[in-house]
């Protein structure tokens, strides 16, 4: 069993993007709820109330004229330049209170970076984080302020000083990225859809990062219809090489959970089991390691709830009642052959050999 914290507020919700909106952050109440229904809360999952951040450590992160905006647009402010920040209508509108609710889910995620880092703790849930496109200067993709680079920030400055960042989200991690790609103690890992298919558009295999952290920037796209076959072998392998190479001090892990057959936005078909097991397989390789867990991407929301409790109780050690449908899908002869073309670019040209 690891010790697990658990940060939940029921004021996440008031992450409101509209009532039509795919992101519906309602759904972290439901999962909070089948969780304490099911009896998980204890003395191996122990759940907190998230801590606000604070200004100076948004401000760490994002711009200064970014953030002025964000704080105007939060109060209903009118004549503002939102486009120009990324902010609405569109994917990311701006809404009341956004600042506030931005402290908040940014908090959640530091309160599980300081929680494994004083030991109380070996992982951390915020199932709130994870918004892992937001940028320096603009909000995107259902995203506004990034509570990981904060959270990140956050296990240096209490002396975890290297970080690995792994994103198994069905769009690939841009935000994190772009904030790290300079930062030689910080790996950033994401496991994605293709951009040639799917937003952003970014994630290229060949991609680096820059100065002394060229070897800072790992992506591994899928094709579309990649199924768990391909998925569940190529994340734990490809991550426990990199974490064997890098030997990071403490590990972020951003679930987004739409890379599910069931979900509307993504293309990837894996099964709910498959997609735990490939989870299930990555805490093991982390075991040793103190772990943040956040949420991210995830539009089905009966998938959402599914797999998030039964994240949350295996990142503790615990059991559910009931199983899953452990049949594999099959993935097609393209899939494989686009998933071989990206390994094999990887072995020769960025010496990860696995």
């Amino acid at each position: 069993m690891i010790k697990t914290a658990y940060i939940h507020s029921n004021l996440y919700a008031s992450y409101d993007l509209g009532p039509r909106h795919p992101l519906q952050q309602t759904r972290l109440i439901d999962i909070f709820d089948r969780l304490r229904l099911h009896g998980a809360f204890g003395t191996d999952l122990v759940s907190f109330d998230p801590i606000a951040c604070i200004e100076s450590d948004v401000l760490a992160v994002h711009s200064a004229d970014f953030v002025d905006v964000v704080k105007r647009a939060s109060k209903g402010e009118s004549g503002l330049n939102l486009s120009l920040y990324g902010l609405g209508p569109g994917d990311t509108p701006a809404f009341r209170g956004m600042w506030e609710n931005g402290l908040l889910y940014c908090g959640g995620s530091v309160t599980c970076a300081n929680l494994v880092a004083d030991g109380t703790f070996g992982r951390a849930i915020s199932f709130a984080g994870g918004l892992h496109h937001a940028h320096y200067d603009h909000a995107s993709g259902f995203c506004i302020l990034s509570d990981i680079a904060i959270a990140i920030n956050a296990l240096k400055a209490r002396g975890l000083r290297k970080v690995m960042y792994v994103d198994i989200d069905v769009h690939h991690g841009d935000g994190v990225e772009a904030l790290f790609r300079s930062d030689p103690d910080v790996l950033t890992l994401s496991f994605h859809e293709s951009g040639a298919w799917l937003f952003p558009g970014t994630g290229n295999v060949q991609d680096r990062g820059t100065g002394s952290a060229e070897q800072s920037v790992w992506n591994i796209p899928f094709a579309p219809n990649t199924g768990g076959d391909i998925w569940c072998d190529v994340i734990p392998r490809a991550s426990s090489h990199l974490f064997d190479e890098f030997s990071p001090d403490a590990v972020v892990l951003q679930v987004g959970a739409d890379a599910l057959a069931e979900d509307p936005l993504g293309h990837l078909v894996m099964t709910r089991w498959e997609w735990l097991h490939t989870v299930e397989k990555l805490l093991q390789v982390f075991r040793d390691k103190p772990v943040i867990i956040l949420g991210g991407g995830g539009y089905c929301r009966p998938a959402v709830v599914d797999v998030w409790s039964r994240v949350a109780m295996l990142a503790s050690g615990q059991c559910w009642s009931d199983d899953l449908d452990e049949a594999y899908s099959v993935s097609s002869k393209d899939s494989w052959d686009f998933h071989h073309a990206t390994m094999r670019y990887l072995s020769e040209q960025r010496d990860l050999s696995i």
